[in-house]
Protein backbone atom coordinates (compact mmCIF):
# COMPACT_ATOMS: atom_id res chain seq x y z
CA UNK A 1 0.00 0.00 0.00
CA UNK A 2 1.54 3.21 -0.75
CA UNK A 3 0.81 6.50 1.23
CA UNK A 4 0.60 10.38 0.04
CA UNK A 5 3.42 12.31 0.89
CA UNK A 6 1.91 15.36 2.69
CA UNK A 7 5.05 17.58 1.76
CA UNK A 8 2.88 17.21 -1.33
CA UNK A 9 -0.09 18.38 -0.86
CA UNK A 10 1.86 21.52 0.58
CA UNK A 11 4.00 22.22 -2.37
CA UNK A 12 0.76 22.43 -4.38
CA UNK A 13 -1.16 24.21 -1.96
CA UNK A 14 1.85 26.82 -1.98
CA UNK A 15 1.79 27.14 -5.82
CA UNK A 16 -2.40 27.83 -5.07
CA UNK A 17 -1.72 30.37 -2.10
CA UNK A 18 1.20 32.26 -4.72
CA UNK A 19 -2.06 32.83 -7.10
CA UNK A 20 -4.37 33.48 -5.13
CA UNK A 21 -2.32 36.30 -3.49
CA UNK A 22 -1.38 37.67 -7.07
CA UNK A 23 -5.05 37.77 -7.50
CA UNK A 24 -5.25 39.93 -4.79
CA UNK A 25 -2.46 42.07 -5.75
CA UNK A 26 -4.25 42.52 -9.01
CA UNK A 27 -7.37 43.65 -7.36
CA UNK A 28 -5.84 46.19 -5.05
CA UNK A 29 -4.32 47.87 -7.54
CA UNK A 30 -7.46 47.73 -9.87
CA UNK A 31 -9.28 48.80 -6.61
CA UNK A 32 -6.91 52.37 -5.81
CA UNK A 33 -6.71 52.52 -9.30
CA UNK A 34 -9.58 51.41 -11.75
CA UNK A 35 -8.32 50.58 -15.54
CA UNK A 36 -4.91 49.01 -13.98
CA UNK A 37 -5.77 45.60 -16.15
CA UNK A 38 -7.19 46.09 -19.60
CA UNK A 39 -9.93 43.26 -20.67
CA UNK A 40 -12.15 42.15 -23.43
CA UNK A 41 -14.52 44.75 -21.83
CA UNK A 42 -14.17 47.90 -20.88
CA UNK A 43 -14.41 49.28 -17.59
CA UNK A 44 -13.04 47.39 -14.06
CA UNK A 45 -12.10 43.75 -14.43
CA UNK A 46 -13.78 41.64 -11.96
CA UNK A 47 -12.14 39.68 -9.36
CA UNK A 48 -13.00 36.22 -10.64
CA UNK A 49 -11.67 37.45 -14.30
CA UNK A 50 -8.04 38.90 -12.06
CA UNK A 51 -7.91 35.49 -10.68
CA UNK A 52 -8.30 34.18 -14.18
CA UNK A 53 -5.46 36.29 -15.26
CA UNK A 54 -2.97 36.05 -11.98
CA UNK A 55 -3.13 32.35 -12.70
CA UNK A 56 -2.86 33.00 -16.72
CA UNK A 57 0.57 34.74 -15.97
CA UNK A 58 1.64 32.60 -12.97
CA UNK A 59 1.85 29.10 -15.18
CA UNK A 60 3.13 31.77 -18.08
CA UNK A 61 0.01 30.45 -20.52
CA UNK A 62 -0.86 34.07 -21.07
CA UNK A 63 -3.93 33.95 -23.75
CA UNK A 64 -3.88 37.29 -24.30
CA UNK A 65 -7.59 38.16 -23.10
CA UNK A 66 -5.89 40.64 -19.91
CA UNK A 67 -2.93 43.02 -20.37
CA UNK A 68 -1.08 45.58 -17.81
CA UNK A 69 -2.62 49.33 -18.40
CA UNK A 70 -0.29 50.66 -15.53
CA UNK A 71 3.62 50.03 -14.34
CA UNK A 72 2.23 48.50 -11.07
CA UNK A 73 0.46 45.65 -12.55
CA UNK A 74 2.87 45.29 -15.00
CA UNK A 75 5.89 44.59 -12.37
CA UNK A 76 3.49 42.56 -10.45
CA UNK A 77 2.82 40.56 -13.75
CA UNK A 78 6.38 40.59 -14.36
CA UNK A 79 7.22 39.07 -10.78
CA UNK A 80 3.98 36.41 -11.18
CA UNK A 81 5.53 34.89 -13.85
CA UNK A 82 9.16 35.06 -12.85
CA UNK A 83 7.38 33.04 -9.69
CA UNK A 84 5.64 30.79 -12.43
CA UNK A 85 9.11 29.84 -14.31
CA UNK A 86 11.29 29.13 -11.63
CA UNK A 87 8.90 27.87 -8.94
CA UNK A 88 8.35 24.06 -10.40
CA UNK A 89 12.29 23.47 -12.02
CA UNK A 90 13.28 24.25 -8.04
CA UNK A 91 10.23 21.85 -6.64
CA UNK A 92 11.58 19.18 -9.30
CA UNK A 93 14.98 19.57 -8.46
CA UNK A 94 13.86 19.00 -4.62
CA UNK A 95 11.71 16.46 -5.15
CA UNK A 96 14.50 14.76 -6.93
CA UNK A 97 16.73 14.97 -4.14
CA UNK A 98 14.63 13.89 -1.71
CA UNK A 99 13.59 10.95 -3.81
CA UNK A 100 17.62 10.10 -4.35
CA UNK A 101 18.13 10.12 -0.64
CA UNK A 102 15.82 7.80 0.33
Amino acid sequence: MSYTRPWLFLIIGLYLILGFAFANAFSLIELLAPGSVRGPMEGVVPASHLLYYSFMTLTTTGFGEYAPATDSVERVANLAALVGVFYPPVLVGRLVALYESE
